[in-house]
């Protein structure tokens, strides 16, 4: 079975493509998700966030506004969460994969290649699209300000420095058919 990423900055539009794969039928991860899901349910990554970033939970749940702030705003802060929780999410993605009966699956996450984590995939997939249009879609999509939108994007590496690590772009400028994209995308992984 095949592992593939599919990772893209901030409302460059992954969540989409992964729409149309599921549409294949090909199993789809997602590590934002779980991430959020693991950071409420497991002990033990609970146990490891509150012993470095002190008591971030309210009434069981991560407080994700306070959170955000610490993370966001601290380069340090931010690369110490991902070092916490991307192993937790790691582990859950191999235990997924197990059970699953595909030629391959894809696991969407936003920064797959600023962690070095698109090595531990058989194939890439990086989702483009320009800024004013990515701000503009994070901006209907969750009414973010521009300037925390921005923040957020500095904290991603540029498509340029992603684009010469991935095995496969996706153009998501509203001018190129994502659908045409990802079925090219498809039939060269289920050819692999």
């Amino acid at each position: 079975m095949i592992s593939v990423s599919l990772s893209g900055g901030i409302g460059s539009g992954k969540s989409t493509v992964l729409k149309v794969f599921s549409f294949l039928k090909i199993p789809s991860y997602n590590a934002d998700q779980e991430a959020k899901f693991l950071l409420d349910t497991n002990k033990d990554l609970k146990a490891s966030i509150i012993a470095n970033f002190g008591d971030v939970y309210l009434n069981g749940s991560i407080n994700r506004k306070q959170f955000a702030e610490i993370i966001f705003n601290n380069e340090e802060n931010r690369k110490l969460a991902n070092s916490i929780i991307h192993p937790f999410v790691r582990d859950d993605f191999q235990k997924w994969m197990g059970l699953q009966k595909s030629k391959y699956v894809i696991q969407e996450a936003a920064i797959i290649f600023e962690t070095g984590a698109y090595k531990l995939f058989d194939r890439n997939i990086l989702v483009c699209a320009p800024e004013d249009l990515r701000i503009k879609r994070i901006i209907a999509r969750d009414g973010m300000d521009e300037s925390l939108i921005r923040t957020r994007m500095k904290a991603q590496w540029k498509d340029e420095q992603k684009i010469p690590l991935a095995d496969f772009c996706i153009m998501n400028d509203e001018k190129h058919s994502l659908i045409d994209q990802v079925l090219s995308i498809h039939k060269s992984l289920m050819n692999s």
